[in-house]
């Protein structure tokens, strides 16, 4: 089953991971400190950047909200600077989370 098709569908949500103009309304990516740390960032098109509510440090607390978030905002489109970060998902337990029935 492919499980992260079934929750975009099931959420409205659509999962862009190339810019070329049009609107998304929220971003996903990472960003590297100058000393060489990775931080990831969830962030709205409509609110600036706000370290302390949307950069994670940490890649699991990253991949729990990220994946909440798209369990809760339904009818998004997703813009992801790094295609890697779609790896991290567990679209599964996404899927088993919202009760999805098929």
């Amino acid at each position: 089953m492919d499980y992260k098709k079934e929750v975009l569908e099931h959420t409205s949500t659509e999962i862009k991971t190339n810019w070329i103009g049009g609107m998304y309304d929220i971003e996903v990516g990472t960003s590297n400190t100058s000393d060489g740390y990775t931080l990831y960032y969830i962030q709205s098109i409509n609110h600036p950047l706000d370290i302390q509510e949307h950069v994670y440090y940490d890649e699991d607390n990253f991949r729990e909200a990220l994946q909440k978030h798209i369990s809760l905002e339904w009818g998004e489109t997703i813009l992801f600077w790094d295609e890697d970060i779609l790896e991290l998902i567990d679209w599964e337990e996404i899927y088993d989370e919202l009760h999805i029935k098929r």
